[in-house]
Formats: structure tokens, sequence, C-alpha cells
């Protein structure tokens, strides 16, 4: 009986051999990669929970010492941050291009307009959908803001309690580090100055007394994030966005703004009549 069964473990391991010969089984992804990344989230999040711990209150009680005069006009610049100013012209200009598409008598220039009006659509959703996160992620946080704690405590966190419990995370840093993605990557050239004009909207946010340095960079990690993650959605439709040979997004279209600035700069008389079928 015993050699029996070693015969037929025998025949069952040679064919078993024979079968992972032929059709090899999928090698499983190494772990390496995925240990980094758990190493990282986890030196993150104490880097991130030892600046809200430590250096959120002595920013906090020297950004009280600031003279008013200079957190005033601070205060002034920083509100380039607001939505409101972002949002509603990005909206106005995605609904009049569609519309001004329609009446175009060229059909090269109706194209460049209706790319023109998606570029306004992708500036308002890659604005929109990171705020959005933030002010559901305030309420449901309810930190209480740096002039609110410095008289009542830090940690006195109260969800959907208003404006005063809604520090974390930063809904004008969000937006602004969101609009400096989304403007960096159609022009990245410029990227630079974009991200100054972030960085600067963040600063007053702080100095203002309105927010913690957690709450700024977490408001500017949300807010670039979600404007990429836009970009490759629009990127499916491959209508404003494209990848180059470098696998980077690259905004498509470049020359549309100034085909169209030609052709309404030029007298009615040189104007192109073309028929087009719809």
């Amino acid at each position: 009986m015993d050699r029996l069964l070693d015969v037929l473990k025998a025949i069952f391991t040679r064919l078993t051999r024979r079968l992972e010969t032929r059709n090899p089984l999928p090698q499983m992804p190494g772990t390496g990669s995925a240990v980094r990344l758990i190493n990282i989230l986890a030196i993150a999040f104490l880097v991130f929970a030892a600046i809200v711990i430590v250096i959120d209150p002595v920013v906090s009680g020297a950004a009280r010492m600031v003279d008013e005069d200079v957190e005033h006009t601070i205060m002034d610049f920083s509100i380039a941050g607001k939505g409101n100013w972002i949002l509603f012209p990005a909206a106005i200009a995605c609904i009049l291009g569609h519309a001004a598409a329609v009446l175009m008598p060229v059909y090269r220039l109706r194209v460049v307009t209706m790319h023109l009006a998606t570029l306004a659509g992708y500036i308002f959703w890659a604005v929109a959908a990171p705020g959005i996160l933030v002010a559901i992620l305030k309420q449901l946080v309810g930190r209480p803001r740096p002039f609110y704690g410095f008289e009542h405590g830090y940690w006195d966190f109260s969800p959907w309690s208003g404006y005063d419990f809604a520090s974390f995370p930063s809904g004008d840093t969000c937006n602004a580090f969101a609009l400096a993605m989304a403007l960096g990557l159609m022009f990245p050239r410029l990227r630079p100055a974009f991200f100054v004009y972030a960085i600067f909207v963040g600063s007053g946010r702080i100095i203002g007394n309105l927010h913690f340095v957690s709450d700024v960079m977490a408001g500017a990690a949300i807010g670039a994030a979600g404007a990429y993650v836009m970009a490759r959605v629009f990127l499916y439709g491959r209508n404003v966005f494209d990848v180059n040979s470098k696998g980077c997004i690259v905004l498509r279209g470049r020359k549309a703004v100034t085909l169209l600035w030609r052709w309404l700069t030029r007298r009615r008389k040189n104007w192109p009549v073309v028929s087009v079928r719809v």
C-alpha cells in the first residue's frame, strides 16, 4: 500500500511540474513597494502629528503678535483664495463658450471655442471637487480655529458647530493650490508663479490667525491632488489634456487662444464665410 502511494505521489508531482512549465503561474508582486509605501505613510503621519502637537500652538501664538496693519494687508491679498471669484467666472465662461460655439460661422473656430469652454469647465471642477471634500471635512472634524482655541483650548473639537469650529482643513488654501495645480498643468513655465501665489494665500490664513499650519498643509495637499485627479478624468476624453512621450500631462490646443483672438480682431469684411453642416 505504501508503495502504491509513493507511485501516485511521484506521478502527481511530475504532472504538476509539466503544467507549471507549460502554463506558469503569474508571479506575485513583491512586497518591497508595499512596505515602502506603508513606511512613507507612517512617517508622514508621525510628522503631521508632531506639527499638530508642537508647531501649531507655537506658530499660532506668534501670529497673534503680528502688527494689525500688516495682518490686514496680508488678509486683503489672501482673499484671492476665495472660491467665489474662481468658480463663478469659470462657470460663466464655460456656459457662454458652449453657447458661442453654436454661433461661430467657421467650423474650425467652433471647435476652438468648444475647446476653450471645456478648459473653463476643467478649471471649475478642479477647484470645486476638492472644495466640496474640504467643506465636508471641515464640519466632520470640527477643529476650533486659532483665535477660538487660544481662549478655550486647542483640543475643544466640536463637529457641525459652525465657522469657529471649521479650521481643518483650510478651504481657501485648498482653492488656491487647486487653481495653481490646474494652471500649472496648462502652463508649465508659469507653474512656480502659480504656486507662489498659493503659498502666499496659505501664509495669509496663518498670519490672520484663521488656520493652523497643519490646516494649511492639509488644504494644500487636498487641493493639489484634487486638481490633478480631475486632470486625469478630463484626460480620458482627450479634449483638454493629452500625454506626451515622457508620460506627462500636457495641454492640448495651445494655439487655440491665439487663433480665436486673431479671428475676433479681424475686420468684418475679411471674415471668412463657410457653410457648415451640423
